[in-house]
């Protein structure tokens, strides 16, 4: 990760995901990112923390739940409506992407087939 972290330009986009606790690797490379003026859209759990406060856009996520596992239901619902957002934006290019992707998982042999029984 560090080798790729090296090569990012302001031409990339980093995308962090960080939530209470905030990894000291991620609050890293949001430090490193804001220096060499990498542009960065964070994930997180308030504007205080560590990647937000460093971050070009942040998108922000509740991840409360009644244990001790964080829910990341709302992060997941705010990233597919994002990418939803996009797919519509540039129909053409999400249509080739999906074509490429249901090729290689065919040609891999990836999803169990009920013929594959016989």
């Amino acid at each position: 990760i560090y080798e790729s972290v090296c090569r990012m330009t302001p031409r990339d986009l980093l995308i962090s995901f960080s939530f209470s606790r905030y990894g000291k690797l991620a609050v890293a490379i949001s430090k490193f990112a804001a220096e060499t003026g990498v542009p960065h859209a964070a994930f997180t759990d308030s504007l205080l923390s560590p990647t937000a406060l460093r971050a070009t856009c942040t998108f922000l996520c509740s991840v409360r739940s009644y244990n001790n596992t964080p829910s990341l239901s709302s992060t997941f619902s705010l990233l597919n409506a994002l990418l939803a957002s996009c797919a519509q934006r540039h129909p053409e290019k999400a249509k080739e992407r999906m074509h490429r992707i249901e090729t290689f998982a065919e040609q891999s042999d990836l999803y169990y087939s009920m013929e594959a029984d016989d």
